[in-house]
């Protein structure tokens, strides 16, 4: 699981109550950005979406009401159609049906559309993905507040792999070190499992967590962790190749523990972050068991923000 949940932080970089990140968490100083979805919408406007959702598709499920600040809309609904799959509605200030928008189901297998159904992994260390280049990031920096206390991720590239068996292939994926600290406690150290496919997706595969007390000085647990192949047989997905709006993926699914998914909700936001300014940034909606984060990521860089109903954390420093 994303340490900012976890931590309730509890998101990765999220993964953060970023699932569904809930927006309105709080905010690290100097960490702006120009998306309208940073502030909680109102309980009577969220409802008067949904009526409107309800009448733009027949018959459909609504779900989730996510602030939109792009072409217009003030408001981004989903709606799931009877006869399956999900439309995303868009909707201005005055609740008026701007758009509509078919959503991108996950294959079955909680990989995007379009994945490959048998993924190759020629040389799964090698992590490139644009949004997620984890090879090229070397210890990685966030911090920011949740439930009131200053929180912290240190996130770190290690040498070492570690093996697993995919499609009755052996493979090593990289392993990259989360220490996670509230208050300036040490509260969880993981070792999360990465492999990228010849495709360009890039594979979560599971973790070793501990759990500290609250000296940060003694482990108590080992709970969260899970890996690919013993505890599930989803591979989880933690960056589609070529990410799209509307476009489904899981990052988690573990019987008897619980499941994540994601959706793709914009490419080309704007965010500020105390590590510097960017365009183009790729925007995930996550959810887990109910819970909402929001996840940010830049070209190049990887995760720049997380936001949840607890809070959320920011980048502020990187060493390639």
């Amino acid at each position: 699981m994303e340490r900012l949940r976890k931590l309730s932080l509890r998101v990765v970089l999220g993964v953060a109550a970023l699932v569904a990140l809930a927006l309105g968490g709080a905010v690290l100083a100097g960490a702006t950005g120009d998306d309208d979805d940073e502030a909680p919408i109102a309980a009577a406007d969220a409802q008067r979406a949904r009526q409107a959702s309800e009448r733009a598709v027949p018959g459909g499920t609504v779900g989730d009401v996510d602030a939109d600040g792009e072409d217009g809309a003030a408001y981004e609904v989903e709606v799931r159609r009877p006869g399956g799959g999900a439309v995303d509605v868009l909707l201005d200030r005055s609740f008026r049906v701007l758009r509509t928008s078919a959503e991108e189901d996950e294959d079955g297998r909680g990989a995007p559309a379009g994945a490959a159904a048998r993924p190759v992994f020629s040389n799964p260390t090698r992590i490139t993905n644009p949004y997620l280049p984890l090879s090229r990031l070397r210890h990685v920096e966030l911090r920011g507040r949740s439930d009131g206390k200053a929180v912290r991720s240190v996130r770190t590239r290690l040498k070492r792999t570690e093996p697993f068996t995919v499609h009755g292939r052996r493979i090593h994926a990289m392993v990259v070190r989360d220490a996670a600290y509230a208050d300036g406690v040490l509260k969880e150290i993981a070792l999360d499992f990465f492999a990228q496919a010849d495709d360009g997706t890039v594979y979560y595969l599971g973790e070793d967590v501990d759990n500290y007390d609250s000296t940060g000085k003694r482990v108590i647990n080992h709970e969260g962790q899970f890996r690919y192949g013993r505890d599930t047989k989803t591979l989880g997905v933690a960056m589609p190749a070529r990410p799209r709006p509307g476009q489904r993926f899981t990052f988690e699914r573990i019987p008897g523990v619980g499941t994540e998914t994601n959706r793709v909700s914009r490419l080309n936001a704007t965010l500020k972050v105390p590590f510097g300014r960017f365009d183009d940034v790729l925007v995930i909606v996550g959810n887990a068991e109910g819970e909402r984060e929001v996840k940010r990521y830049g070209k190049g860089v990887g995760l720049l923000q997380e936001r949840s109903a607890e809070g959320g954390v920011d980048l502020v420093s990187v060493r390639r």
